[in-house]
């Protein structure tokens, strides 16, 4: 099983290749119809790299749950991602404060993520009929918090036109992921730097 375990990354490794080549062709023959010649090798090349396309997710997932559950698969994989480096104390130290760092940092951003994401802002341009004492436009504040992405039943009405609203400009959640992951390596790397040059 840890040979079949350390052949997994190296399957993902050289096999994304093929997979690159299937979304290429996905999206030309998706949006930019008529580019990719037709026939039946052409058919055969596609049916060949969407099942192996299909094995790659699958293969995908299970090294995914492989670095959740087994600490020495993290040990070995991870930290090349991180570019760490503990070939004596002194380097290790530094990777414990800069982990330290990196993990209080990413902490602050996730809790401004959360409440980015729960606060309720909309700015609306009232009807005629509406309009009282000259205020022609109505500010709303306020939080929610979902469980999942659809909308909560007991949301109040739109009224008017609206100007501005959060809903709209809110960005998704795998955006919000990526940029958690992003600011987790890229804070670890700069206070990393910054240590190692004392």
């Amino acid at each position: 099983m840890n040979r079949f375990n350390a052949l997994v990354p190296v399957y993902l490794k050289y096999s994304s290749p093929a997979v690159l080549i299937l979304l290429i062709f996905g999206f030309i023959s998706f949006h930019l119809k008529g580019l990719i010649p037709a026939g039946p090798v052409f058919d055969i090349i596609w049916e060949i790299l969407a099942f192996h396309f299909m094995f790659w997710i699958i293969v995908f997932i299970y090294f995914l749950f492989l670095l959740l559950i087994s600490p020495s698969a993290r040990n070995r994989i991870l930290p090349g991602l991180a570019r760490m480096k503990e070939r004596d104390e002194r380097e290790a130290m530094i990777t414990g404060l800069a982990a330290r760092y990196s993990m209080l940092a990413t902490l602050a951003l996730l809790l401004l993520l959360l409440f980015i994401s729960s606060i309720e802002i909309s700015v609306t341009k009232l009807p005629p009929e509406m309009v009282v004492d000259g205020k022609k436009h109505e500010l709303r504040v306020g939080l929610s918090f979902r469980l999942t992405e659809r909308n909560s039943p007991g949301k109040a009405e739109q009224r008017g036109n609206p100007i501005f609203t959060t809903e709209k400009s809110a960005i998704s959640s795998q955006a919000a992921i990526l940029a958690a992951i992003f600011w987790q390596l890229a804070s670890f790397k700069y206070i990393y730097r910054r240590l190692s040059r004392r």
